[in-house]
């Protein structure tokens, strides 16, 4: 995760360095982090500790719907806010007891490489005759796309750019493969009632559509005909064809 002084000239040249996505932080603004696609696409986050001391990362923009200059002032503010209210709490502290009253706070879902880590692949292990399978879709694609996102922060541009991303390079077996194991990932964090998982993230998402070929040959007895017609009437290209009678070949093709 290199740290760079960030500038709107060297925002627009930064790329992946062959990798599927990597992170760069600003040295100037603390928090800001701007994450690169294989696939060029560029996004800002925002990382911060939470009232539990532990570290979330907030996604902010696309770095082609806003400049950089707006994404630090839009910070600047945030921070602002926290001050003011955190000022607010320490005059009146019977205020932040009260507010919480009425409502709990949203529960956070477990990042998605820790509920395979310890939920999903301990459950396949017991049945699942596929689970070297899983675990090379989940090592070679799945874990390094969105092992570090929280399971109710995955959005269908993640899956659509993941989709465009690997068809350059993989077939659509592979890539739909990778979408069904997802799904099926989700369907039982449901399941098992995970806290934060409201729904599955993954349902809607189309499979690549594969092309096929059909493989059309000469039925054993219209080529033992013409094979019998060729030889009648001394046909020179009989002995060309009369090795690939029985190969698939399409029927209008011949001769």
């Amino acid at each position: 995760m290199p740290v760079i002084k960030l500038s709107q000239g060297l925002l627009e040249s930064l790329n992946s360095r062959g990798k599927d996505k990597e992170d760069f932080f600003d040295s100037t603004t603390k928090g800001l982090m701007v994450q690169v696609r294989a696939s060029g696409r560029k996004t800002y986050y925002f990382r911060e500790r939470g009232e539990d001391g532990k570290t979330i990362q907030l996604k902010i923009a696309d770095a082609d719907a806003i400049r950089l200059n707006v994404v630090r002032e839009l910070i600047k503010q945030r921070r602002a806010a926290q001050a003011k209210a955190a000022l607010a709490t320490f005059a009146n502290p019977m205020a932040e007891a009260l507010s919480r009253r009425p409502s709990e706070p949203a529960a956070s879902s477990p990042l998605l490489a820790t509920f395979v880590r310890e939920a999903y692949l301990p459950f396949i292990r017991t049945y699942k005759r596929s689970y070297s399978c899983d675990v090379s879709l989940l090592n070679n694609h799945v874990l390094p796309f969105f092992g570090d996102k929280q399971l109710h922060e995955l959005t269908k541009s993640d899956l659509v750019d993941f989709i465009n991303t690997r068809r350059a390079t993989h077939k659509p077996g592979t890539i739909n493969r990778v979408i069904i194991l997802m799904r099926y990932i989700y369907n039982l964090a449901l399941k098992w009632e995970t806290p934060g998982v409201d729904k599955n993230r993954v349902s809607g998402t189309p499979c690549s559509k594969r092309i096929t070929r059909r493989n059309a040959s000469l039925p054993p007895r219209r080529s033992t005909g013409l094979s019998i017609a060729l030889r009648s009437r001394a046909i020179r290209c009989s002995n060309i064809l009369s090795p690939g009678l029985f190969s698939p070949a399409r029927a209008n093709k011949s001769c």
